[in-house]
């Protein structure tokens, strides 16, 4: 409440102004203030949270709402840690109705824990990518996904205040494709799946899943025909195709490596050149599969014909 109070265009200027709860006055109050006057989402900045954490004093979720138009926003929020760590955490919607529907979400932070001569002292990078997407493109053709992408296998453990995320074992991924031809029997689907699991790092990805199927039909029934049809036009096929190409990354464990005794593997350098690689840089680099798991082969190639 003000006793003072001015209209102007979509703002509103205002004297002293008091929070009133209930119609129960309470003691917090604003020399001036000026507030907006406009129905709808609209742009502006959204409040910071403060406190303090392991990574000491921080003022974090600060940034600014944008409402591009009516069917799409972004949101970018910032926090800074009175240690030296930051994040940035866009967040991009987008619907429209009865045909598309979709949430993207990045995370990079940057955390450092202690001093540089602190004997637990960490300075890492980490990032995580969430994204639903849902649209029709026709009756019979659709596309659904939910991926979500971690760098580092503790990520939600040390950053989510969800329950379900800090217990959570292991995430999983997945697009899919589907394609239906009602007419003719045919369908095709086509997906990429992703599990990690999070305590071992072990990934397991299939990219892609691939499978074609016809329903029965004659293939030499003849549609202009009187009378009864010739014992070929009876033959009746169906013929369906699965192909997979599943990617595995088990990482090798340095310390059994070392307690094994091999002279290549007990370097403290391959050690740690092990330790750094993730499975995303394996994804690409046979050399650095190899290096991180012991295995020569990073691709399983499967598929198998039905006819």
């Amino acid at each position: 409440r003000s006793d003072e109070m001015k209209i102007k265009d979509q703002w509103v200027y205002t004297g002293p102004i008091q929070l009133y709860l209930f119609n129960v006055p309470t003691p917090l109050w604003l020399p001036i203030g000026f507030l907006p006057n406009t129905q709808g989402r609209r742009s502006g900045p959204l409040p910071p949270q403060y406190g303090n954490d392991r990574r000491g004093f921080f003022l974090k979720d600060w940034g600014w709402y944008f409402a591009l138009n009516p069917y799409t926003d972004l949101t970018v929020r910032a926090g800074v840690w009175s240690q030296g760590s930051f994040e940035i955490r866009p967040r991009f919607r987008y619907k429209k109705r009865y045909r598309y529907e979709g949430d993207l979400e990045f995370t990079y932070r940057r955390e450092k824990i202690g001093e540089e001569i602190d004997p637990g002292f960490q300075d890492q990078r980490e990032a995580q990518l969430r994204w639903t997407h849902s649209q029709d493109f026709s009756p019979t053709a659709s596309i659904n996904g939910n991926v979500n992408l971690v760098t580092s296998s503790d990520f939600a453990r040390r950053n989510s205040d969800n329950y379900d995320d800090v217990v959570r074992q292991d995430i999983s991924s997945s697009v899919n494709y589907r394609k239906r031809w009602p007419n003719g029997g045919r369908s095709l689907d086509i997906s990429a799946d992703q599990q990690q699991q999070l305590q071992s790092g072990n990934i397991n990805l299939t990219l892609p899943s691939l499978g074609f199927s016809q329903n029965s039909f004659k293939p030499f029934r003849q549609k202009q025909r009187i009378g009864e049809p010739r014992w070929f036009e009876k033959i009746q096929t169906r013929y369906s195709l699965d192909v997979t190409n599943t990617f595995d990354f088990r990482p090798r464990d340095p310390e059994d490596l070392r307690r094994r005794g091999t002279a290549a593997d007990s370097t403290l350098a391959n050690r740690i050149e092990r330790a750094d690689i993730d499975w995303y840089e394996a994804l690409f680099d046979r050399r650095k599969y190899e290096l991180a798991t012991g295995n020569d082969r990073p691709y399983d190639v499967q598929a198998r014909h039905t006819v």
